[in-house]
């Protein structure tokens, strides 16, 4: 599994991680070895580029899913 997926599915999980990321996703996303176009579907919470870049509906879904993503700055509706 390439470091993105794992990333994703520890964005399901892992509370640290989780509270990491809520706490200051800019710079938690940073610390990760991602492409521009990865940091960008999760900062922006972008179930299309997810499912894209994760090559698993599934997964993507899972995130989009997580209580943590739907937020005022989420683009999909629960």
């Amino acid at each position: 599994m390439n470091k993105f997926n794992t990333l994703v599915q520890d964005l399901q999980g892992d509370y640290s991680k989780i509270a990491s990321y809520l706490s200051n996703p800019e710079e938690f996303l940073k610390s990760y070895d991602l492409s521009e176009a990865e940091y960008n579907a999760l900062l922006s919470k972008d179930f299309d580029s997810l499912a894209t870049l994760t090559s698993d509906n599934e997964l993507a879904a899972g995130v989009m899913s997580a209580p943590w993503m739907h937020s005022q700055r989420c683009t999909v509706k629960p």
